[in-house]
Formats: structure tokens, C-alpha cells, sequence
């Protein structure tokens, strides 16, 4: 095979316009700058020049800047190489991106294979060209992609050059004024020193949507190179049987093409053939049906005259996909959609895996347990992929069970039968049930509030196993034990469940609710509990209330010994106590001088004085339901209100004398916490010169007294009582020098 024809570099422009919520003014200005724009750089415009990508683009000077916002360094397939944007106060961009494409892919390629992704593969672009741009032959899209969710105002250009992709993109939050301005810029954009700027624009309004024109002329080229090959492989020529997602494969040729492209249709020939760079292609085609597919690769794809060549010399292999089959994917309950129900018709919604035909009551049967009698089936309806069966439930309770079976008169639109060829390969027998109660019973009472309790009232749950009516308090009883007091206090609730609230009474035990049946509790057709007959819809099977005592105070505080022999006690609170009793005697056993009383919080003062002496104490909670708790642990506190015996003093010596710095001494008390010492220069202590309360039973003053001084001590217990001073002591502070 001769070598493919050299590509060359060409600029393609493409000119895509998305314009959402335009108003007619702001197109019409755009219209009139592009018309009459020159190609000079405008005043006041400056310029931007892109070496590394070869390009430059003007754009104004005031209320707009310029910036690079972004580049890559590794070179991605066909990523985003490089972004120049140009925006102004009003949040609107010019965004310049440089994208690769290694492929040098034509810009309707480009489209099909990138730009659709980005935007939206179900739109529907032009494939020729319809305006002209720096004397060649561009494309014009007006037909937008669905961009609802983006930005107002966006038109994006699209330049093909050099082995890259360059989209010149506007996005504006405005009303479209700064639309001028980006079609000047693209009116400046050059490559080098050849201008893109558009030798014309469409004389309709800027941003109407009118369909492409084609024209003989804009269709492109392809010759076909003879005495070369290469084989499809996948599926194989006139293979049946195929799935209908199918992966078309085929061989790699020789030197690689720059692309290749496929055709498959139902028809003998196509027009419609779509670009891929690999040797295989996945699609989903329709069943039962023969189809014809085609590959050619692609050489010299920038060239106005492209080289193909054809697979297997040009001839078309064929293939049919398989039959498929549908099934029954589900059958649930429609009307009603509760389980449990006493109607007299009910329905079923019987969903398909895909659109069928020939649905009528032949194809289904009931599946019933219990003493239903009479049921059938009454009607279908529906159509495609779902259809809904009516069932007339007849008489009796049990459970109605819809199902299909399978006698090949179910089809799908290809003629293919439920299930396949065959009867009974497609019956369906997993649907949902519908629970038939004609007779309305209690189906369970259980409890609504926290289990055990101490609460003064308690809320039962009563299940019914229909909607019923009548049900009031003289339909239920309380069964106890170790409970007085206790009775139903109220009934509310409707349909099926009620809520029925009690009172607990008084003691420890249980408390559980029955339902005595006396044929007053009817369902919506008058049925009564249980069926006629009293009792027989009794319940006695429900859950049960714990009534517990409360819990006891937690931790009682420490009560110090004290001289206040009226104090006060105090502990941790109880959720739910109404109030505490504190018991109190003079030992551990609570036998000796033992007394009580009741707090309504958690402190309790003494009203009568204590004697002095050790006193043990301990606490328990009383709830509402006037239920007392064990007793919590054991304190004690003392009573003290006796002083200390008066220290003895030791040095200095009654009447002695001394000289320097004296430290004073005296002994030790038993019971003592603290010691006050004072030294005056008079002996009734009127005007004390020094006092100090202390741990210790010295003290050392400093030094530069002189003359006669008197001193005294006294003791301090930890009840807080002071003893009785000790007798005073003189003592002579003499100078150095000086004799007594």
C-alpha cells in the first residue's frame, strides 16, 4: 500500500452558539457589533500574545483583566492543556482553553467524540458547513444542546490547529450586553499572522435557532485506496443468535489509520457512519432482528480529500440478534396496599420485564390458605409493562396469593413468548399476599412506656386485626398481682391499634390488659369480635407492666463535725421520688435513740437540738404511686459544741527574760485542729501586737522587741469550738548587753 497523503495543518472553525433566556434587545446588539466590527484592534484594547501555543487575542483595557488561569505540564489525551481567561466586573468570562488532539481530529469529529460528552450526547449537531470564517468553510450550530442547568449567555467557538483544539467559550450571568465584546475578541483572535476573523455572520437574529443548510459542496471527501485489507472479526458473517449488546471487533491495520469509523443498519446500504479510535465498538441493538455493519479506517483525517480503507474489500458482513423472552419480575399489592384487609375485592399490579401483549384473566390462578371459598378472577387491565388483576376475595379468612401461569398467549413485541418456547417455563409464584380477615381478633397488646416502672399511669397498645370500631373501656379488665388500686383510665385511637391508658395503683408487681369480647367492637361491615357470640374474641395473651420501687439516693454528702447541733443534711436527687425519708440513731443498727422524718427535697434540718455525740444516718425515696425504695448507704456526723482543754505554756519561762529572737512553745492539745497565739504589752490584751491562728505549737517573732510583754494560747477543736485560754506568761526582752 502507497503512503497516506501528508497531513496538513488547517484551521476548521466551528462557531457554537448556546444561548439561554435571551432577550431580543441583547441579541440585536450583538448582531449589529459583529456586522460591523473591523479587523484592527479596537481603542483602547490591548493584547495578548500565547507563544508557547502560537496564538494572540485583544480584548479591552477598562473594567476587564486578563490572566492565565491555569496550565498543565503532562499533556493528557485530550485534556485541558492551558486556560487564558479574560472577565470583567460583571461576572462575565472569556475563557481560552488549548486542548490536545493528538488525532487531529476534524472539528465535526471533535464533536462527536468530545464535545458531546461535555455537553449532551442526544444533541443533534450539523455535519456540513454553513458560514464561512477566514475564507474557509466553518460550522454554525443553531440547534442548542439541553443546558438548562448551566449558566445564562454562553457561546463557544471552536478552532482546530496544529494537533490542538481551541475553544474560545463565553459565560456571562448578564443580559447579554458583554456579548459585543466577545465577538470583537474573536474578530482579534489570530494564529501567527492569519486572522480567524468571520467574513460573515448569519443575517437572522443573532441567537434564533433555524436549521442548517447543506449543500453538495460542504460534504467531505473520501477515496477509497485499493490493494490493501483488513478483516472484521467479531461477530462472525451471518452468525445468529446475537446478543443484543454486542461488541463489534475488528482487525488492526497497518500502519495505523488516524481513526477508524463503523456503519450498522438494517438496510443493505448507510450513510450514517460514526468515528472511533479503537478496533472495537459496543451497542445495544434490538432483538430478533438482521443487521449489516461496515468499518473503514481513516487516513490523512485533516486533508479536504480523505484516504479509507474498506474491511474485507468493501463487503458487508450480516448478523441477527437473538430472540428475547419476558418474565414476570414482580406482583405486589395495589388497591388496598395494607397485607391484612376484609374487602371484598382487591388488586394485584403484575409487573413485566419489558412491553407485552395477550394479558387476560386465562393467565392467572389464586393461591389461597385458610377457609377462603368463591375467589376468582375478575378483570386485567393495563397495558405495556404492567398490568393490574382484580380478585373478587369471596367468603372466609385466609391468605389470596395472586399468580401466573404460563401458556405462551403472553408475548413480547418481538413474538417472543413468556418465558420462552413452552408452557409453564414463565410461571411467577413469589408475588405478595393479601391476608383475607372477615372476623376481626386482637393481635397482640403490647407496652407503649418504659418497662419496669415506677410510673403512676402506663399506656398499653392494643393491635386489632382489622379497622374496628366501638372500642371504649368497658372492654378491657386488668389482670394484677401484688397491685391495689389499679383501673383503665381511657381509651383512644382508630382503625387498627388503639392506645388504652391505666392507672398502676399502688404496690409492687404486675399489671397486665385483656380485652373481654361482649360483641361491641365491630369492623367496617359489622362484623363483631371474634365472629357472633360473646367471648369469643376475649384476649388474655398481652404483655405485661413490672411495677418496681424506686431507686435509692445515689451518695449522701459528708457532714464534717460541727457545734451546730441543728444541721443540715443533704444527698443526691431521685428521678420520679415524690419525696425522701432520713432516718437517724446513735448506732450502726439503728436501734439506740433511732428517729425519722420525711424531706419533700433533698436536704433535711434538724428542728429539735442534738446532744453531743455520733449520729448514724441513711435515706430512702418514696415515688407517686407512694412505693418506697431500700434505704441508701450509711453516713454519720458529730456533734461537738465542748471546747478544747487550754494548751500549758512552755518557754520562754513565766517572768523570765531574754535576749534576741524568742520562739515560744507550748504543748500539745488532743482534739486541737488550731491554735491562736497573742502577745500584748498589756496585760488585759487590749491592744494586741501580734495574733496569729496556726496548725503548730511553737511560734518564733521577730526579732527588736524590748521590755515587759505578756502571752497567751488557746485551743480550737475541729467542731469549730474554741477552748479557754491558758494562763498569761510575762517575759522581759533585754539588749544584748543588758542584765536583768
Amino acid at each position: 500500500m502507497s503512503t497516506p497523503l501528508i497531513k496538513t495543518n488547517r484551521i476548521i472553525a466551528l462557531l457554537l452558539v448556546i444561548a439561554i433566556s435571551l432577550s431580543g434587545t441583547g441579541s440585536s446588539a450583538v448582531r449589529a457589533q459583529a456586522e460591523g466590527s473591523g479587523s484592527s484592534l479596537p481603542d483602547g484594547w490591548q493584547i495578548y500574545v500565547d507563544s508557547e501555543y502560537g496564538f494572540q487575542v485583544g480584548y479591552p483595557v477598562e473594567g476587564w483583566t486578563g490572566a492565565v488561569a491555569f496550565q498543565n505540564d503532562i499533556q493528557a489525551e485530550d485534556g485541558v492543556l492551558k486556560r487564558f481567561t479574560i472577565q470583567n466586573t460583571e461576572s462575565a468570562f472569556i475563557n481560552i482553553d488549548i486542548w490536545n488532539n493528538p488525532g487531529d481530529l476534524s472539528i465535526p469529529e471533535w464533536i462527536d467524540l468530545r464535545l458531546k460528552s461535555l455537553l449532551d450526547e442526544t444533541a443533534v449537531f450539523p455535519t456540513t458547513s454553513n458560514i464561512t470564517m477566514a475564507g474557509m468553510e466553518g460550522f454554525f450550530i443553531v440547534q442548542p444542546p439541553n443546558l438548562e442547568s448551566q449558566l445564562p449567555g454562553r457561546i463557544i467557538t471552536l478552532l482546530s490547529n496544529n494537533g490542538f483544539i481551541y475553544q474560545i467559550e463565553y459565560i456571562a450571568q448578564d443580559d447579554g450586553a458583554a456579548q459585543g465584546v466577545y465577538l470583537s475578541v474573536l474578530e482579534t483572535f489570530e494564529f501567527g499572522s492569519e486572522s480567524t476573523q468571520p467574513d460573515s455572520f448569519p443575517q437572522a437574529p443573532f441567537f434564533d435557532i433555524q436549521e442548517p443548510e447543506t449543500s453538495a459542496q460542504s460534504q467531505e471527501e473520501y477515496v477509497e485506496v485499493q490493494g490493501t485489507s483488513f478483516s472484521k472479526s467479531s461477530p462472525a458473517d451471518k452468525a445468529t443468535g446475537v446478543p443484543t449488546t454486542v461488541t463489534l471487533k475488528w482487525n488492526a491495520l497497518s500502519p495505523a489509520p488516524d481513526r477508524y469509523r463503523y456503519s450498522i443498519t438494517t438496510s443493505e446500504t448507510s450513510s450514517d457512519w460514526t468515528g472511533v479510535s479503537g478496533t472495537q465498538v459496543t451497542v445495544n441493538l434490538s432483538p430478533n432482528t438482521k443487521y449489516n455493519w461496515q468499518v473503514q479506517a481513516i487516513y490523512c483525517s485533516t486533508c479536504a480529500q480523505k484516504e479509507i480503507v474498506s474491511a474485507n474489500s468493501g463487503d458487508w458482513w450480516t448478523f441477527t440478534t437473538q430472540q428475547t423472552y419476558p418474565s414476570v419480575t414482580s406482583i405486589v399489592r395495589s388497591s388496598p396496599t395494607t397485607q391484612t384487609t376484609n374487602a371484598a375485592s382487591v388488586v394485584f399490579s403484575v409487573k413485566f420485564s419489558e412491553d407485552v401483549t395477550g394479558v387476560d384473566t386465562g393467565d392467572f390462578r389464586l393461591t389461597t390458605t385458610g377457609a377462603i371459598t368463591g375467589a376468582i378472577v375478575s378483570s386485567v387491565s393495563g397495558s405495556g409493562s404492567t398490568y393490574l388483576v382484580a380478585v373478587n376475595t369471596g367468603s372466609g379468612d385466609g391468605t389470596l396469593r395472586l399468580d401466573v401461569t404460563d401458556n405462551d398467549t403472553i408475548k413480547n413485541v418481538t413474538n417472543g413468548p413468556l418465558g420462552g418456547g413452552g408452557v409453564t417455563n414463565g410461571n411467577f409464584i413469589k408475588g405478595q399476599t393479601y391476608t383475607i380477615d372477615k372476623t376481626p381478633s386482637v393481635l397482640s397488646i403490647t407496652l407503649k412506656d418504659a418497662n419496669p416502672t415506677i410510673a403512676v399511669s402506663a399506656n398499653f397498645i392494643v393491635t386489632f386485626s382489622i379497622a374496628v370500631t366501638g372500642v371504649d373501656v368497658s372492654d378491657f379488665v386488668l389482670t394484677t398481682a401484688g397491685i391495689t388500686g389499679a383501673g383503665v383510665v381511657s381509651v383512644s385511637g382508630s382503625g387498627t391499634t388503639y392506645t388504652v391508658n391505666v392507672n398502676t395503683g399502688s404496690g409492687l408487681g404486675t399489671i397486665r390488659l385483656d380485652v373481654v369480647d361482649d360483641d361491641t367492637i365491630l369492623d367496617t361491615l359489622n362484623y363483631p369480635l371474634g365472629g357472633a357470640g360473646g367471648d369469643n374474641g376475649s384476649f388474655n395473651a398481652g404483655s405485661s407492666y413490672t411495677m418496681i420501687a424506686p431507686p435509692k439516693p445515689a451518695s449522701l454528702l459528708r457532714l464534717p463535725p460541727t457545734n451546730d447541733s441543728t444541721p443540715t443534711l443533704t444527698w443526691s436527687a431521685v428521678p420520679g421520688a415524690e419525696r425522701y425519708e432520713i432516718q437517724w440513731a446513735t448506732d450502726l443498727g439503728f436501734t439506740q435513740d433511732m428517729d425519722a422524718d420525711f424531706a419533700d427535697d433533698t436536704t433535711f434540718t434538724f428542728s429539735t437540738p442534738l446532744s453531743d455525740g455520733t449520729y448514724y444516718w441513711h435515706v430512702r425515696t418514696y415515688d407517686a404511686r407512694n412505693s418506697a425504695s431500700v434505704w441508701s448507704g450509711i453516713r454519720s456526723f458529730t456533734i461537738d459544741t465542748q471546747g478544747p482543754t487550754a494548751p500549758v505554756l512552755q518557754t520562754p519561762a513565766n517572768d523570765g527574760s531574754i535576749r534576741g529572737v524568742p520562739t515560744f512553745r507550748w504543748s500539745r492539745v488532743s482534739d486541737a485542729v488550731l491554735y491562736e497565739f497573742e502577745l500584748d504589752d498589756n496585760l488585759d490584751f487590749s491592744s494586741t501586737l501580734f495574733s496569729v491562728e496556726q496548725r503548730t505549737w511553737y511560734r518564733r517573732l521577730p526579732g527588736g522587741l524590748r521590755g515587759a510583754y505578756y502571752w497567751r494560747v488557746r485551743a480550737r477543736d475541729a467542731a469549730g469550738n474554741w477552748g479557754a485560754w491558758s494562763p498569761t506568761f510575762t517575759v522581759n526582752f533585754l539588749r544584748l548587753r543588758e542584765h536583768p
